[in-house]
């Protein structure tokens, strides 16, 4: 009986979503980073274990949405931007955090999106010239969003890769990238956290280098399927937990 309840699952639901790929695999390891950076943040701000275990989720992320080419913002991304500004402003005592500094990636991702589909021609032209400028805008940017134009920087990496460039000018750009990153959220932690911290990056830049998008299908029927639910609705996951976290750590 249990046998043929997993087989009308499968048929019923994973048939729906198809097999799981290597895409797939990453966005859930970036949604379990994100729920460990969250912890840190909200409920256990001395352990930095958990912040340098989480910084990876934000680089998977804009990785993968460079991977997908998809610049264009649809509705839902705007919708729930909006949502979570507008319960930043609730939650807050003096709306600070509404529309500027918001802890939200999704104003960064809007707006690497809208940036990135008008200008990724003359990026792929001018490469390294547009890795110094982002680099240059990162400041400014990141007082108005966070993470600044590392969104950007990490959405190009994905781009790169998904187009199969490994020419000296693209790994530069991955390179150049990852050690910005470490550089700019290192600052957060002990010379020990820095160092594993490193370490991470380093290991992630090597899977993002060799990076390919392959088919995987785990024998666990029932696990397949939370993994594609994971990876299809990250953004609602990341919504939905973020704004329940500071809800629970202002209760607390």
């Amino acid at each position: 009986m249990y046998i043929q309840r997993i087989n009308l699952f499968q048929l019923t639901k994973l048939t729906k979503y198809g097999t799981i790929n290597y895409y797939d695999l990453a966005k859930c390891l970036a949604v379990i980073a994100m729920l460990i950076d969250h912890l840190g943040l909200f409920f256990l701000p001395n352990h930095d274990a958990l912040r340098i275990i989480g910084r990876i989720s934000f680089p998977i992320f804009f990785f993968l949405v460079g991977y997908s080419q998809k610049f264009k913002n649809e509705k839902t991304i705007l919708i729930l931007a909006l949502f979570m500004l507008v319960f930043d402003y609730i939650l807050s005592d003096t709306g600070s955090n509404f529309l500027f500094n918001s802890s939200s990636i999704l104003p960064n991702l809007i707006v690497s999106r809208f940036f990135l589909n008008r200008s990724i021609n003359w990026i792929k032209s001018n490469l390294l010239a547009s890795f110094f400028l982002l680099a240059l805008y990162y400041i400014p940017v990141a007082l108005i969003f966070g993470y600044g134009t590392l969104g950007c920087m990490f959405i190009i990496c994905g781009y790169l890769r998904r187009n199969d460039n490994k020419d000296l000018k693209s790994s530069l750009f991955l390179i150049f990238t990852t050690m910005f990153y470490i550089i700019f959220q290192g600052h957060l932690f002990s010379l020990g956290g820095i160092m594993m911290f490193t370490v991470e990056m380093l290991i992630l830049l090597y899977f993002m280098y060799n990076f390919k998008v392959k088919n995987y299908l785990l024998s666990n029927h029932f696990l397949n399927y939370l993994i594609l639910l994971c990876s299809r609705y990250s953004l609602y996951f990341y919504c939905i937990h973020f704004e329940l976290f500071k809800i629970i750590s202002t209760i607390i």
